[in-house]
């Protein structure tokens, strides 16, 4: 998704509207390893633009594969982002803009908006991605070959062979 500032200049009258998917499948694989995959991105907004800036009003819509924090199984994360983005279309107007104000640079004459957006669907992972069957901690115990996850119930109940001996000599010294 990109545009010359010159373009953006002759659709300064008419405005911009944006109704596009786009295919960041790739480059989110290279910036994050975590994704599995990614569904086409829809991104729907409009562009509001003056002489020397140029603002989007974006929803940014998808789908990401991520691995579950439990089980490693494939997880479908949707997303849905709703953003404001500013690109400054001359290097001078930085000085006039509070701290507050966040705005993109221009990489030489073309307004560049897909890493914008590779950052916001970045920003938007979260930590930990829990499958359904995975998702109440009491019922899900992971096991493998030779080993399981055991409850503490279970653990209590459990008297280790090596202090059993102590155990029946604890209970005579009980007895007398």
């Amino acid at each position: 998704m990109k545009w010359s500032v010159i373009q953006l200049q002759k659709l300064r009258d008419k405005g911009l509207e944006i109704n596009e998917t786009v295919e960041l499948e790739n480059e989110l694989k290279r910036i994050d390893s975590q994704i599995r995959g990614a569904s086409p991105t829809k991104v729907t907004g409009k562009a509001d633009m003056s002489s020397n800036r140029v603002t989007f009003h974006l929803t940014v819509e998808g789908t990401l594969t991520l691995p579950c924090s439990r089980t490693l199984k494939d997880v479908h994360y949707p997303y849905h982002i709703e953003s404001k983005e500013t690109f400054l279309l001359q290097s001078n107007g930085y000085d006039s803009l509070d701290d507050s104000d966040e705005v993109h640079r221009l990489e030489g004459d073309v307004l560049n908006l897909t890493p914008v957006l590779l950052e916001m669907i970045i920003s938007e992972i979260p930590i930990q991605v829990y499958a359904e069957d995975a998702k109440n901690e009491d019922d899900f115990h992971p096991s493998g070959k030779g080993w399981e996850v055991i409850g503490e119930a279970e653990e209590k109940e459990k008297i280790d062979p090596r202090l059993e001996k102590l155990s029946q000599l604890m209970n005579n010294s009980d007895q007398n």
